[in-house]
Formats: structure tokens, sequence, C-alpha cells
């Protein structure tokens, strides 16, 4: 769901092929789609039954904030350089959010519904 790509089209929305019409979440990862917090993967797919890693679910906090930092942090975790999610976590660090999200941990998909539905 979140190496994002750059299309967020109302068209990328209906073609995830892992997201049948009749998906209890299909509306709302529709709405987070057409907003830009999720793109869904380069192969098509949205990957909705996958855990979300720390590089994930902080890309999805600095896509979602509105606030502006007043101290940019380079280099939060050094594991993450060249990452695809390098910019994004360090924009999530420099906005204040937590920085000892533990390697590896998991939201389930209903938890990413809830947030990302009520922006």
């Amino acid at each position: 769901m979140f190496p994002f790509t750059d299309n967020t089209s109302e068209a990328a929305v209906a073609s995830f092929k892992d997201v049948p019409a009749n998906h209890w979440a299909k509306s709302s990862i529709d709405a987070a789609v057409t907003k830009g917090y999720l793109n869904g993967y380069s192969d098509g797919t949205f990957k909705p039954g996958a855990t979300v890693t720390r590089a994930e679910f902080a890309a999805l906090l600095a896509r979602v904030s509105k606030g502006t930092p007043e101290v940019e942090q380079a280099n939060a975790f050094k594991d993450l350089t060249g990452h695809w999610s390098e910019t994004e976590v360090n924009l999530a660090i420099s906005l204040g959010f937590e920085r000892k999200w533990r390697s590896g941990s998991a939201l389930d998909l209903q938890l990413r519904m809830k947030i990302t539905s009520k922006r």
C-alpha cells in the first residue's frame, strides 16, 4: 500500500486488482487515495491485508499532516538512507511524531482506514 506511486487519479482508485468492489474498506481506500494519502504499489495492488511498517506509517503521517516543521530533521533513521520513505519519515519526525517506532510494528487496515477517512 505504500511505496507510493505518483498516480492518485480516480482511475487508479478503481484499478487495484486486489480490492474488489465489494471489499469492506473500498470506499475508505478510495477516499484515502483520492486525497493523496495512499497510492498503492507499483504492481497495481493495494495489499489491504498487509501490515504497515514504520516507514509506511511515517509516510502516512507526513502526508496527512498539515503543519510545517520549524526545524527540518535529516537522517532520522540511518537504515532509511536511500529508501523510498526517507524524505517523508524525516518530515514526520520534523513535525514532532515519535522517533521510537519499533521496526516491524503493524497497524491493521481498519485502524488505518479510520485514520485516513476522518480527514
